[in-house]
C-alpha cells in the first residue's frame, strides 16, 4: 500500500486524525439520490408534447420495361410532427415507478447519513478510551517488570518458589499483550475512520 519495504516489524505513527467534510457513503447515496431525481424528470418530460421534423429522400431511375425509356422520379418527403402522448398509460406507469426509486433512495440516504453519524460519533468517543488504554497498559509493564526484576533476585535468594516466579513472567507477559492488543484497536479505529471519511490512509498513517 505504501510502497515501502520492510525487513522486521516496525511501529506505525498516526500523521494526523482521519477526518473530512462529508462521509463517503453518504456522497454515494446522495448521488444515488440525485440520479433518481433525474430520472423521474426525465420520464415525466417524455409526456409532454413534443414537435419533431421527419422526411425522407427516394427515387426511382431506370427504364420502363414496355418502352425502354428512360424513367426518373423521386418521392421526397418532409413533415413537421406535434406528437400529444394522450393515451399512453405506460408513461404514467413509468414516472411512478420512477418516483418510487427516488423514495427508496431518499430513504437510503437518510438511514445512511443517520448510520454514518452514529459510527463517527462512536469511534470519536471511543479512542480517547483506548488510547488511555495504551498508557495504562505501558505503565502496567513497567511496573510487571520492576517486580519480575525483584522477584528474580528472590528466587536466586531462594526466597521463592520457581512457580510464584513464574507468575511474575505471566504478568509480564499479559501486560504486553494489553498493550498490544490496545494498539491495535487503535489502528482498527484510524482505519474505519478513513474508510468512512474516504480518506487515503497513506496521508495519515507513516
Amino acid at each position: 500500500m505504501t510502497g515501502i519495504e520492510l525487513t522486521a516489524a516496525a511501529d506505525m505513527t498516526l500523521v494526523h486524525q482521519p477526518d473530512g467534510i462529508a462521509y463517503l457513503p453518504v456522497t454515494a447515496a446522495q448521488y444515488n439520490t440525485d440520479a433518481a431525481e433525474k430520472e423521474v424528470e426525465r420520464r415525466r418530460s417524455v409526456r409532454w408534447p413534443t414537435l419533431s421534423v421527419a422526411g425522407f429522400v427516394s427515387g426511382n431511375d431506370g427504364e420502363a420495361y414496355n418502352t425502354d425509356s428512360h424513367i426518373y422520379r423521386s418521392y421526397n418527403e418532409i413533415a413537421l410532427v406535434l406528437k400529444f402522448p394522450l393515451f399512453d398509460r405506460t408513461l404514467s406507469t413509468d414516472e411512478a415507478i420512477a418516483r418510487v426509486q427516488l423514495e427508496k433512495a431518499k430513504n437510503h440516504l437518510k438511514q445512511t447519513r443517520l448510520d454514518m453519524t452514529a459510527l463517527a460519533n462512536a469511534l470519536d468517543r471511543k479512542m480517547p478510551v483506548v488510547e488511555k488504554s495504551i498508557t495504562l497498559a505501558e505503565k502496567s509493564i513497567v511496573d510487571s517488570q520492576t517486580l519480575l526484576s525483584v522477584a528474580q533476585v528472590a528466587v536466586r535468594a531462594g526466597r521463592m518458589t520457581m512457580e510464584d516466579y513464574l507468575r511474575y513472567e505471566s504478568d509480564v507477559l499479559a501486560a504486553q499483550a494489553t498493550l498490544y492488543q490496545a494498539r491495535q484497536q487503535k489502528w482498527q479505529i484510524v482505519a474505519r475512520q478513513a474508510v468512512i471519511y474516504g480518506t487515503d490512509l497513506k496521508g495519515v498513517v507513516e
